[in-house]
């Protein structure tokens, strides 16, 4: 036997013995999950979906509303999924006639989002943008945009369902804050004297924000919507190019 043939036999060799061990002692690390009762195949458990209710309630007064329903997004989309349920519908119309008995009372929206979803909205987030969906739509039922409040708030727990996250929005109802109208007063000021700016790149119409310039379209937004007595000017330039 020549030494090319010793030396493809040794590699011949040390392969099956490779492949043999592999077999011998890793079999587990290949074998699944075996239920030691039935002595089958378990199939792998997956988080179950989250779903958050629409819940309504004035801890100061005498409303409350709950429906296991809610609002409902598809994942990193601030759009509403429609038609709601004829639940959520309803407490619509019972959270209407509530605060148009109570015109000092104020709804606070906070739409949840999840740190994997992509914001391409100009709120800060895309749980703001969801709280301000919501609001709008309450807005075209009847309810005064002055009663109600927008924010977003990280929750990464929220699992979702076929791309579909179940009523990732929350609600608080409360009395208008002594010190509302300063506040709001003081943020015209600041976004008055500091309006938001935006630069395009040549022959361009869109614009990927900052977190700065997110932060100033949603006070914008506040603004409108609290103080029917203000507009907001906006002026597009060009030059010949």
């Amino acid at each position: 036997m020549t030494k090319t043939m010793t030396y493809l036999l040794g590699m011949l060799i040390t392969i099956l013995v490779g492949i043999w061990l592999y077999l011998t002692l890793c079999s587990e690390c290949r074998a699944p999950v075996v239920d030691p009762v039935v002595n089958e195949p378990v199939a792998p458990v997956l988080p179950e979906a989250t779903s958050y209710p629409f819940a309504l309630s004035d801890m100061d007064g005498d409303f409350t509303y709950t429906a296991n329903d809610n609002y409902n997004f598809t994942i990193s989309s601030p759009d509403i999924l429609m038609p709601l349920s004829q639940k959520v519908s309803d407490g619509i119309v019972g959270l209407r006639t509530y605060f148009g008995e109570h015109p000092g009372k104020v709804l606070d929206i906070i739409g949840y989002y999840t740190g994997d979803e992509t914001n391409t909205t100009g709120f800060p987030n895309l749980g703001h943008a969801r709280a301000n969906a919501v609001k709008n739509h309450l807005v075209g039922q009847g309810i005064t945009s002055a009663q109600l409040n927008t924010m977003g708030e990280l929750k990464d727990d929220m699992v979702p369902k076929q791309d579909v996250y179940k009523g990732p929005v929350a609600y608080r109802i409360h009395g208008k804050s002594a010190t509302a109208d300063d506040e709001l007063e003081a943020l015209y000021e600041k976004t008055k004297n500091d309006p938001l700016v935006l630069y395009f790149e040549t022959a361009e119409s869109a614009i990927n924000l900052s977190p700065t310039q997110r932060q100033k379209f949603a006070d914008i937004s506040r603004i409108l919507d609290k103080m029917p007595n203000v507009s907001a000017q906006i002026a597009g330039h060009t030059d010949n190019t």
